[in-house]
């Protein structure tokens, strides 16, 4: 065993442990803080991982609360490795406890154990192998260390205006071999207000379902008023539903209302045929039971057009030969005073526009009840060539260390790649092991915990030092 692998094997245990302390931090963004923009728990994960890379012997700093870093090595240039902290929220039926962190049958189980945080201290503890390697280092190497990824990148920009960004650099929170494309990402408000008398002649009361735009719901209710429902039609609809799209339907009356639930399985938003969508389920429903009265007609238009996880229904159905389809995966509804809200996430093939191709069909798909459609954020579109030195050294390693095919990779996901000009995502989940982002029993393998790290390590020294001896 060489040296870099020998080090990470010794320290197994340690890097289990300090995995299991930044799970236990429930860092979905909260509310901002006096020099805290993303709320306690971000700025508690921030401050746990630079204290750690400290304690490893890196410089270390916090860059007011939006990132940090933690660096070590010299030279000319810098090759980046960007992390993220944060978290999306956990969502409901874990068998295990969501932030305990539970070690279970080889694995860690916790929200964000395998996006982002295991690939962060899998990469951390592999440059403290190539530290104390004795290599001398070509290029100095700094970690940046992002909590704001899951919505809105916020961290990243206020980072480049206030420090260079990395010369080069490589992104654990993607797959093996190696991802060399990312579509174009962008989260669209399709938002309608209505006034008293449209809200009064509509028999539902409100309508919730998802948090944010990039995850699959896996719920969505809606509280309806008993005049003008069919209610037997109603418990048809929601049962042939319910069949159809795999998901579970129940009805409930109180207080004089009548509460509809659907189920359904979340999946990450850049694969939203993994999942059951309940809020799709839950328009299909009222749309069969629902009158011809203004909120009604949105919600009916919403359902014929808003659902299609190809982007059919809003004229948006799109492909390249170099990235592939066109994903769409409705995240949010919300109806309440009088304001209908869907939050759409789109992951869009590389040559096509932002614009012209997607909000503009959007608008007229919808044109018929008159939708505002606002841009809420996005990433433009990233593709390396397969013959760039970055992309064939990082795949010589991968080869070596695992004995598998490198290859490239398309995906429908947004990494922190797209902050570098110079940048791909390298890593972390291998060919063929279950998605588990964004979803309930979230979990990283502890064997590939330490196999990532072993490719980390070789990657680094490859990329920044003379060679580990």
């Amino acid at each position: 065993m060489d040296r870099l692998n020998q080090y990470l094997e010794q320290h197994r245990d340690q890097i289990v442990t300090q995995l299991q302390g930044l799970c236990r931090i429930p860092s979905v963004e909260g509310q901002p803080l006096p020099g805290k923009p993303f709320g306690q728990a971000c700025d508690d994960a921030l401050n746990y991982m630079l204290n750690l890379s400290s304690s490893l012997g890196f410089k270390t700093g916090n860059v007011d609360g939006y990132a940090g870093w933690a660096e070590y090595g010299e030279g000319d240039e810098t090759l980046g490795i960007l992390c993220h902290l944060d978290v999306v929220p956990e969502g409901e039926g874990w068998s295990v406890p969501p932030y305990e962190a539970v070690v279970k049958d080889g694995r860690v189980y916790a929200r964000g154990a395998d996006d982002n945080k295991g690939p962060t201290i899998a990469s951390l503890y592999a440059m403290k192998a190539v530290m104390e390697s004795g290599a001398r280092f070509t290029r100095k190497v700094r970690f940046i260390f992002g909590i704001n990824e899951e919505t809105g990148w916020k961290d990243m920009a206020y980072y480049a205006q206030k420090l260079p960004m990395p010369d080069l650099g490589i992104v654990p929170d993607g797959v093996f071999p190696l991802i060399n494309t990312e579509k174009g990402v962008v989260h669209f408000s399709i938002k309608k207000a209505f006034d008293e008398d449209d809200v009064r002649a509509c028999p539902v009361i409100s309508i919730s379902a998802g948090t944010v735009a990039n995850v699959v719901p896996e719920k969505a209710s809606a509280t309806l008023r008993l005049d003008g429902i069919d209610q037997d039609l109603l418990r048809a609809a929601a049962k042939a539903v319910a069949q159809d799209r795999k998901l579970i339907a129940t009805m409930k009356k109180e207080d004089g209302v009548l509460h509809l639930l659907f189920e359904g399985k979340s999946a990450h938003g850049a694969s939203p045929d993994e999942g059951n969508n309940a809020a799709a389920g839950l328009l299909l429903c009222l749309e069969k039971v629902l009158g011809r009265d203004s909120v009604a007609s949105a919600i009916r238009l919403l359902s014929a057009q808003a659902i299609d996880t190809d982007g059919a229904g809003l004229q948006i159905k799109l492909h390249d030969d170099v990235s592939g389809d066109l994903t769409c995966n409705l995240g949010v509804l919300r109806y309440e005073s009088g304001v209908l809200e869907a939050i759409v996430d789109i992951r869009f093939p590389i040559t096509f526009d932002e614009e012209k191709d997607i909000r503009q069909n959007i608008l007229s798909a919808l044109s018929p009840c008159g939708f505002e459609v606002t841009k809420l954020h996005g990433h433009a579109p990233l593709h390396m060539p397969k013959d760039h030195p970055l992309i064939q050294t990082l795949l010589k390693v991968y080869e070596e260390q695992t004995g598998l095919e490198g290859y490239t990779v398309t995906i429908g996901g947004g990494t922190y790649a797209r902050a570098l000009k110079n940048a791909v995502a390298f890593g972390f989940s291998l060919p063929g092991k279950e998605g588990v982002a964004h979803q309930k029993d979230e979990y990283v393998e502890i064997d590939s915990l330490l196999l990532g790290a072993r490719v980390y390590a070789h990657a680094i020294a490859a990329l920044a030092t003379d060679g580990v001896n």
